[in-house]
C-alpha cells in the first residue's frame, strides 16, 4: 500500500523524536513530476521555543514557504504533526505572503522526554519525495520538587557610573536545563531600582559595590535567588575646555566664551556648563557672552586680569573644571556734549572727552571714527573729528547717538535726548 504524505510525516517523526534545535530550514527535494516545485524552501519558527509540561501552555508555529527565487508561495498546503502534545490543525495553507500559522499545546507532566518535535510536509503531486521540515520545543518540568538554579553574567564586568550594563540570566537552569523564557526573572539592583526580564540593561548611579539580586521562578511557582556583587567605578572624569574671543578684550566689550570642545567620558554626555567670570557674575550654557564692566581705579592705561572658570558636569554627575586668565584693558568711552542752549536748529556736538582703549603701554589707542545718528532720519554720518554740527529740520525732541571706534577696532556707543528750538 503506497504511503500518503501524512503517513510519511509520522514515519519521519518516529526517526526525528531525538532531534533538538529551534528553527530548521529544509529544501524540499526536486519533484519527480515536473519543475514547478523545484527549490521550494520551508521554514518553521516556534514562539516561544520553551513550554512547561502542563497540558495547556501554547507556542505559535509560523510556517514560511518561498520558491527558488525567494518569493512567497501562496496557496501551498502542508500537513502538520507533532511527536508529543497536540497541534491545532492537521494541515495549513499559506496566505499571500507565503505564511501560515498554527498552535502547539504542550503535553502533561507525565510525558517522557524534554523535547517536542513539530513537523510540516508539503502536500501535492510534486512532493512525493519531499522531506519534512521540523522545529523543536524544549519541555520544562512542572514539579515543585526542584527549584530553579539562578545564574547571571554582567557585561562589562567592571562597569563605571552611568555606563549601560547588560545583565543576562540565560544560564539559569531548571531541572538541569536552561529554562530561558519558561521561567520569570526579577532583578534588584542593590536597592537602587528593580527590573524584570531574562536579559536587562541598567545604568548604576553611584561608584560603589552593589549587591545585585536575581530571583528566578519556574512554571510551577518554585523560585530561588542569587546575589552577586557588582563593583561600579567612577570612570573617566569629563574634560573641561573653553576658548574666548577677543583674546585681549576692552572694558565694556562683549567677550564670547565657547565650551563646545569639552567632552564627557565613554557612554556619558555633558549635561551642564557653569561659568564664573571672576568679577562676581556667572553664566550657563555651552556658549556664553560677558562684558567686563569694572577694571579698577585710575585712568590712562589701566587694566585688570580676571580668572574665568568653567565647570562641566556629565550625566553621571561627575565634574571637572578649567580656568583661564582674561586680561581686560580699559575700554573705549563715548562721551559728547550739546551746545547749550541750542538756540537754533543748527546744533554743535562735541565728543572731545571720548577716550580710546588702553594700548597696554600706559597710553590709549586714538579714536579714529565718530559715527553720528541725529535721530531725524535713518542716515548716519561718519567723522574723523570729534566736533561736528547738524541742522535739524524743525523744532522738536530728538535722540542723538554717537558710536566711537579706536585704532584697535574697539567701539562704544552712547545716546542723548534733547529738544531743538527755532
Amino acid at each position: 500500500m503506497p504511503r500518503t504524505p501524512v503517513t510519511r510525516l509520522f514515519a519521519t517523526l518516529l526517526v526525528a523524536v531525538g532531534l533538538a534545535g529551534c528553527t530548521i530550514d529544509n529544501q524540499a527535494a526536486p519533484p519527480l513530476t515536473g519543475p514547478s516545485g523545484y527549490g521550494l524552501s520551508v521554514t518553521l519558527v516556534a514562539t516561544p521555543d520553551q513550554l512547561p509540561r502542563d497540558g495547556s501552555s501554547q507556542s505559535t508555529i509560523t510556517v514560511t514557504v518561498r520558491d527558488a527565487q525567494g518569493r512567497p508561495v501562496s496557496g501551498q498546503r502542508l500537513s502538520v504533526g507533532s511527536s508529543v502534545g497536540s497541534v491545532s490543525q492537521s494541515d495549513v495553507v499559506t496566505n499571500a505572503d507565503g505564511r501560515a500559522t498554527f498552535t502547539f499545546t504542550a503535553p502533561t507532566s507525565g510525558v517522557v522526554g524534554n523535547t517536542a518535535i513539530i513537523q510540516v510536509l508539503p502536500v501535492g503531486g510534486n512532493f512525493d519525495n519531499a522531506t519534512a521540515t521540523s522545529v523543536s520545543i524544549l519541555l520544562m518540568g512542572t514539579s515543585n520538587r526542584t527549584a530553579p538554579t539562578p545564574a547571571f553574567t554582567v557585561s562589562p564586568a567592571a562597569p563605571v557610573v552611568q555606563e549601560p550594563v547588560t545583565l543576562d540570566a540565560t544560564t539559569s537552569t531548571d531541572e538541569g536545563i536552561q529554562c530561558r523564557d519558561a521561567c520569570t526573572y526579577t532583578w534588584d539592583f542593590g536597592g537602587e531600582a528593580t527590573a524584570t526580564g531574562r536579559v536587562v540593561t541598567y545604568r548604576f548611579r553611584a561608584a560603589r559595590t552593589y549587591g545585585v539580586k536575581l530571583t528566578v521562578t519556574d512554571a510551577a511557582g518554585s523560585s530561588a535567588s542569587l546575589t552577586q556583587s557588582v563593583v561600579v567605578g567612577t570612570g573617566t572624569l569629563p574634560t573641561a575646555v573653553f576658548t574666548f574671543s577677543p583674546a585681549a578684550p576692552g572694558q565694556f566689550e562683549t567677550v564670547q566664551f565657547n565650551a563646545s570642545q569639552s567632552v564627557a567620558g565613554s557612554g556619558r554626555t555633558i549635561t551642564t556648563y557653569q561659568w564664573d567670570f571672576g568679577d562676581g557674575t556667572t553664566g550657563t550654557g555651552v556658549t556664553a557672552s560677558h562684558a567686563f564692566q569694572n577694571i579698577g581705579s585710575g585712568d590712562s592705561g589701566r587694566s585688570q586680569t580676571f580668572t574665568v572658570t568653567l565647570t562641566v558636569t556629565d550625566s553621571a554627575a561627575l565634574q571637572n573644571t578649567v580656568s583661564h586668565d582674561v586680561a581686560v584693558v580699559s575700554g573705549v568711552s563715548a562721551v559728547f556734549t550739546i551746545s547749550d542752549p541750542p538756540a537754533t536748529l543748527t546744533v554743535i556736538f562735541n565728543a572731545e572727552e571720548s577716550r580710546g582703549s588702553s594700548n597696554g603701554f600706559g597710553g590709549r589707542n586714538p579714536i579714529t571714527k565718530y559715527i553720528w545718528h541725529f535721530g531725524d532720519s535713518e542716515n548716519t554720518e561718519e567723522k574723523s573729528s570729534p566736533i561736528t554740527s547738524h541742522t535739524f529740520p524743525g523744532a522738536g525732541a530728538y535722540t542723538v547717538t554717537l558710536t566711537v571706534e579706536d585704532s584697535a577696532g574697539r567701539r562704544e556707543t552712547t545716546s542723548k535726548s534733547f529738544t531743538a528750538a527755532n
